[in-house]
């Protein structure tokens, strides 16, 4: 087995935008307060798109690059090209530069470690500023270069019945 170095993993998630389309169920548990939701998620990285369906709810999160067109908990929102890009918890781990793990001064943990499980990566991350001290976890999915897990003291996020799916936002 080879090595598993932290720059193999952090230019597999750099990769993002060469993962297929794919559809999944997301938990995302919101730790401090118990609250969870049950997300039916299309994920499109190629073409920087999504589309959410809380199950419970029924509310739905989507963006399409292309047209740049914006739902947010039902509510079509105008975005401005200027705009800093934006996913809701479901979909982050479909977006790996939005999740707060690359130790940029906003983020709240950095990479530190890599080793490998099964068909996964599990990174270990460290915490920084306020959350110093604080440990998390991100798995990803060796085969389709997708995380699917991101387990931080105050957050859960999971993918579970990944399978790829047609791009909903492919022009003629």
């Amino acid at each position: 087995m080879a090595v598993i170095e932290l720059m193999d993993v952090v230019a597999l998630l750099s990769d993002w935008r060469m993962v297929r389309p794919f559809e999944c169920d997301a938990v995302v548990k919101w730790k401090v307060s118990g609250k969870e939701s049950l997300v039916r998620v299309h994920a499109d990285p190629r073409h920087s798109s999504y589309t959410a369906v809380d199950s419970q709810s029924g509310e739905v999160w989507s963006y399409d690059d292309q047209s740049r067109r914006t739902v947010f908990a039902g509510q079509v929102v105008e975005r401005h090209p200027y705009d800093l890009p934006y996913a809701p918890d479901s979909v982050q781990l479909a977006f790996p530069l939005t999740l707060p793990i690359w130790g940029r001064r906003a983020d709240r943990f950095r990479m530190v470690a890599v080793s490998e499980h099964e068909r996964q990566f599990v990174v270990a991350l460290e915490g920084q500023g306020e959350w110093r001290g604080y440990g998390a976890e991100l798995s990803i999915d060796r085969g389709r270069g997708v995380a699917v897990r991101f387990d931080a003291p105050d957050l859960l996020l999971e993918f579970g019945g990944i399978k790829d799916a047609p791009s909903l936002y492919v022009r003629p």
